[in-house]
């Protein structure tokens, strides 16, 4: 449920950041994308870096608990507010950036949240697929979209992701953060340089 609220509040926004993206020039759409992505990369490493030095913050009350008898979220009003929240941002930059949106849902979803990183993960990927069939939906009706570029695409990053899904169980939580941290500071220094 939490991951359909998610997906539905960013296919609502995803058309406006789409819309957005067009009206603005390729070089700054890129710089901003590489500033969120920079923003989030520098929250996942000093949160693993912490983590790694045995400095936990205080647990603080999130909007969305998860009750451990049903392996559920507890439903508030708080928690689809926070959700609602996320996804419509998630969608947004979707729509805007061109992304999935999983640098925005992950670390949305850790602060939140009291759920364990898999299924943060699991959520996050679950979201991403429904916003992502919206947004190639709007892109092919639009006709701005390439097919000869998006399907081998497409496919690359279905194959990597369930190679990940087999990798994922073996690998920390903290070192997943990392990686993803890792990966996505690449990808933000390689586009401000293609940028400037």
């Amino acid at each position: 449920r939490a991951a359909t609220l998610l997906a539905f509040a960013g296919l609502l926004l995803s058309p406006v950041g789409l819309w957005l993206a067009h009206q603005i020039p390729n070089q700054p759409l890129m710089l901003i994308f590489a500033i969120v992505l920079l923003y989030v990369t520098g929250r996942i490493f000093v949160e693993a870096y912490q983590q790694s030095k045995g400095i936990f913050k205080e647990p603080k009350a999130v909007p969305c608990s998860l009750d451990l008898s049903i392996g559920r979220l507890i439903w508030t009003v708080p928690c689809a507010r926070a959700l609602i929240g996320s996804g419509a941002l998630a969608g947004f930059l979707s729509g805007l950036l061109g992304v999935g949106g999983g640098f925005v849902i992950v670390p949305a979803l850790k602060r939140i949240s009291d759920l364990p990183m898999q299924s943060i993960v699991a959520t996050s990927l679950g979201v991403l697929s429904l916003i992502s069939l919206g947004g190639v939906a709007g892109s092919g009706l639009a006709g701005t979209m390439n097919w000869l570029v998006a399907i081998p695409f497409a496919f690359g990053a279905i194959t990597g992701m369930m190679a990940g899904r087999l990798i994922a169980p073996k690998i920390s939580s903290q070192w997943t953060q990392l990686i993803f941290a890792g990966f996505s500071g690449l990808v933000a220094i390689g586009l401000i340089m293609k940028a400037l």
